[in-house]
């Protein structure tokens, strides 16, 4: 029904590289589950810092986040030439 992939960028910081849940699954609440749980995982292992990124326009995901503490820290633009 749904995944997410956490790895440590060093000892003390993490990553949230993935995060899916199934389209017939979503809004009940998995996304939520699978944040809460890692969140406390990693809050078990003394982690100091957890982040991810959602892409421009994904307002599920960054509300998704958001719902935990996680908030924007940089926007990064670009411009084809």
């Amino acid at each position: 029904m749904g995944s997410l992939i956490a790895v440590p960028n060093d000892a003390n910081i993490w990553s949230i590289e993935f995060v899916f849940v199934d389209s017939a699954c979503r809004e009940i609440g998995i996304g939520d589950a699978l944040v809460l749980a890692c969140l406390r995982e990693l809050t078990q292992r003394n982690v100091a810092w957890v982040q991810s990124s959602a892409l421009p326009g994904d307002r599920a995901m960054k509300n998704l986040f958001e719902r935990h503490g996680l908030v924007a820290q940089t926007i990064i633009v670009g411009k084809k030439l």
